[in-house]
């Protein structure tokens, strides 16, 4: 019934113990998995070697760090799986890490980035942790991923 809406994101519909679930439907998933093997009991090894996902959105501050990101984007680009970073809302340095993660994926599909209020994202900054025009993410050159904090206190 939805396919005729070709809608482009459509994030966890199904509980993430339903592999089959996964399986039925060209879905999103991941964001409540964490690492490539065991830190859900799932994994994203299990999604991506089950053939049960299309697409799937590691957290780099949630899976293990850019290492176990690597590793996960890795796998899933070896199956002919994409990724889509999840952030939700997440705070500044976690975006921007994953900013500088997506920016070296040959697999990644999207970047999602959700524009909800977050005082670890805006109020702690001198500039903005995300630029993005024309639907174009702007990959910060400067260092510390181009973070820039306001000194408090």
């Amino acid at each position: 019934m939805l396919e005729p809406l070709n809608i482009l994101w459509f994030e966890e519909p199904v509980p993430p113990q339903d592999l089959e679930g996964y399986a039925r439907y060209p879905i999103l998933c991941g964001s409540p998995w964490w690492g490539r093997i065991r830190i859900h009991p799932l994994g994203f090894r299990d999604l991506i070697l089950r053939g049960k996902a299309p697409m799937i959105q590691p957290d780099i501050a949630r899976c293990g760090g850019f290492t176990e990101a690597r590793k996960i984007a890795a796998l899933a680009s070896s199956c002919g799986v994409t990724v889509a970073p999840h952030t939700g809302a997440s705070g500044a340095v976690s975006i921007a890490a994953a900013v500088q993660w997506a920016s070296s994926l040959s697999n990644l599909y999207i970047f999602e980035h959700m524009y909800t209020e977050n005082p670890l994202r805006t109020e702690i900054l001198k500039d903005p942790v995300l630029e993005c025009h024309d639907a174009v993410i702007k990959v910060p050159a400067a260092p510390v991923w181009g973070l820039r904090l306001i000194r408090i206190g």
